[in-house]
C-alpha cells in the first residue's frame, strides 16, 4: 500500500499506461496523446484567478430552456426580456448583447456582457 502524498505533481511517478514527450521518437505521429498530455496536465494549468474560484466571463450564453443562468440564478426568459428590445423594456434593452450568427442565418447564439448584466441587477432597488 502506498501511502506516499505528492505535493508537487513533477515528484510523482508517471501514470501506469501514459507516456510524455521526452520519451517519444521525433518522428512520433501520435498528436492526440500529446495534445491531451498537454492540456490535461495540472502543472501546465494556470489561472490568474484566487484558488477556490473561477475567471470571471466576459460573455455569458442564455442558458437553455427551462434552465436558469449558473451565474444570476435568472431564467432564459428574464434574460430574453433585459436583453431583446420590446414592449417589457420599452424597446430599449438595459442589458447589452451581441448575437453570433453565420452570414445568411436567421438563428445565432445571444451572448450576454457579464459586466453589463451585474451593473444592472446591482442597480435595483433591494426590495
Amino acid at each position: 500500500m502506498n501511502s506516499r502524498v505528492f505535493v508537487n505533481m513533477s515528484e510523482a511517478p508517471p501514470e501506469k499506461g501514459t507516456q510524455d514527450d521526452s520519451n517519444c521518437r521525433p518522428e512520433c505521429t501520435d498528436r492526440r496523446r500529446h495534445v491531451y498530455s498537454q492540456t490535461m496536465n495540472p502543472k501546465t494549468q494556470t489561472t490568474d484567478a484566487p484558488v477556490g474560484t473561477a475567471p470571471k466571463p466576459e460573455w455569458i450564453r442564455l442558458p437553455a430552456p427551462s434552465h436558469r443562468c449558473p451565474y444570476t440564478g435568472l431564467s432564459r426568459s428574464t434574460l430574453n426580456e433585459l436583453t431583446i428590445p420590446g414592449p417589457a423594456n420599452g424597446n430599449k434593452p438595459p442589458v447589452k448583447s451581441v448575437v453570433l450568427r453565420k452570414r445568411g442565418a436567421v438563428r445565432g447564439i445571444r451572448l450576454i456582457n457579464y459586466d453589463s448584466l451585474m451593473q444592472y441587477l446591482a442597480g435595483l432597488d433591494p426590495t
